[in-house]
């Protein structure tokens, strides 16, 4: 079997019938493996640029202070969505938003410290509910699950439930995703903070090490070699994209985000075995002004529900 060449001279060729572009999320059980607390401190690094939600703004510099005067602070794997939620807000209310982007377990830490002490809104990913918990997943279930913000914060909404898949520029189905991931020469993308894995991939990973001993380290380091050889790229979708990768490990919601995927790409679920749930969840400060409490109403509007239905999200279960 020929070794795939490098990406960057590949041919993109069309994908074969058999790909997954809308994925079912009923069904068979989900197992989810949960971080140790330990492990999610490996977690830990320098969170993405904040940035206007105004797209005809993002070209202008942001303030020198950027980051402490936003007023939304919100996982990173969200961006494709909210830009276009916060699109509509802006053309309904004609209140400009601000919105930090970054790892939902680097934001948790910073919420409550002099970094955060500005942000009125955050939204993002549950914390995993012990240590070294494994939980069996089934749509609809309602999980034990927190966003982990303190008490100058109003009581959690349950937004939004999406799914991990792989963006493939080579014939994948869900079955074969993993050999795939570690075939010699096959580069492979993830979200990354610094050289770690943000939590829904660090999830992956420890699952798929339950069923093949060794196999963490070794994707770990193909996601190592490939942050190392494009320490520009921020977004494992985008490195497909390029042709700076093969495959990427990715929230569904930012696969489907892409429309009609070109030819050449392919984007397909998880085993059950492999499967992890992202559930999002928005928490709204105490003395949050006007416009954040404006913006959280629109969060749950039946408009927003409808964006994230076009992007195959379901609704997260509340507690």
């Amino acid at each position: 079997m020929h070794e795939p060449v490098s990406p960057r001279f590949m041919k993109p060729a069309r994908p074969p019938a058999s790909v997954v572009h809308r994925l079912p999320l009923a069904g068979a059980r989900r197992a989810v493996a949960w971080l140790s607390l330990g492990a999610l401190a490996l977690l830990a690094a320098c969170t993405r640029t904040s940035e206007p939600a105004n797209p005809a703004a993002a070209s202008a510099p942001a303030p020198a202070a950027a980051t402490q005067a936003s007023l939304i602070w919100a996982d990173a794997s969200l961006k494709p969505m909210l830009m276009r939620v916060l699109a509509d807000f802006q053309r309904r209310h004609a209140q400009p938003v601000t919105v930090h982007y970054g790892d939902s377990g680097q934001l948790r830490q910073a919420l409550n410290s002099t970094a955060g002490s500005a942000v009125q809104l955050y939204v993002g990913l549950a914390v995993p509910p012990s240590d070294n918990d494994v939980l069996v997943v089934h749509p609809g279930d309602v999980l034990p699950q927190t966003l982990g913000v303190g008490d100058a914060w109003g009581r959690t909404q349950w937004l939004w439930r999406d799914q991990l898949c792989t963006l493939s520029r080579l014939p994948v189905v869900p079955a074969t995703a993993m050999g795939q991931w570690q075939r010699k020469g096959v580069v492979l993308a993830g979200d990354l903070q610094g050289h770690a894995p943000t939590e829904p991939l660090a999830r992956v990973l420890v699952q798929a090490e339950g069923l093949q001993p060794g196999l963490r380290e070794t994707l770990q380091g193909k996601l190592r070699q490939w942050r190392a050889q494009n320490p520009g790229q921020d977004s494992a979708v985008a490195a497909v994209q390029a042709n700076q990768a093969h495959m990427a490990i990715a929230p569904c919601a930012q696969g489907r985000a892409l429309g009609e995927l070109p030819a050449g790409l392919q984007l397909a679920a998880m085993t059950p075995a492999l499967n992890v749930s992202l559930d999002y969840g928005m928490a709204v400060r105490h003395n949050a002004s006007a416009t954040a409490r404006q913006l959280a109403d629109h969060l749950q509007s039946e408009a927003t529900a409808t964006t994230s239905r076009q992007l195959g999200m379901t609704a997260a279960p509340q507690p």
